[in-house]
């Protein structure tokens, strides 16, 4: 339990970076610290007021960001015996599965401009169309190899 200790600088900056990163990608704010200090802290396992406590968010900021996090598989909660706190730990597979989703979204981006070169057949504008052959070729190229550089760390994994 994280009440007794504090979060050093450096874990403060890699807080701060990894939120922000994550804000990048579309995530809330708070819901973005909450996820980095998961990772971050050295218990792995925090209450919901060393949470709150080590964010300095308000109880609703910290329970709506909990929450999402909770319906969204990329926290979950273990609970002690003889100990009524719920402990909130980060599933790190969650990373994975996000980096799966946007191979799929990359996909279905590919196939839209592939349907938009091929609609615009008579590009009047060359440049335009060698960039976007460029792109799709690229995007193509990471479509295919995706899957074995997947496979490959799986591999890694299990060695």
């Amino acid at each position: 339990m994280m009440e007794n200790t504090t979060l050093t600088d450096k874990q403060q900056e890699l807080i701060e970076k990894t939120g922000v990163m994550l804000e990048t990608k579309g995530w809330q704010p708070a819901v973005a610290r909450i996820m980095a200090l998961l990772l971050v802290d050295d218990s792995g396992e925090l209450t919901f007021d060393d949470i709150r406590n080590s964010l300095q968010l308000s109880k609703s900021a910290t329970s709506n960001g909990i929450q999402l996090l909770l319906n969204t598989g990329k926290i979950e909660y273990i609970t002690k015996t003889g100990d009524r706190k719920r402990y909130f730990r980060s599933r790190i597979s969650m990373f994975r599965d996000m980096i799966i989703a946007e191979h799929e979204k990359r996909k279905e981006m590919t196939a839209l401009l592939k349907e938009i070169y091929e609609m615009r057949e008579d590009f009047k504008n060359k440049k335009l169309a060698n960039n976007l052959k460029d792109i799709i070729n690229y995007m193509d190229l990471l479509n295919e190899e995706f899957p074995k550089i997947l496979e490959k760390w799986e591999k890694m994994k299990k060695q």
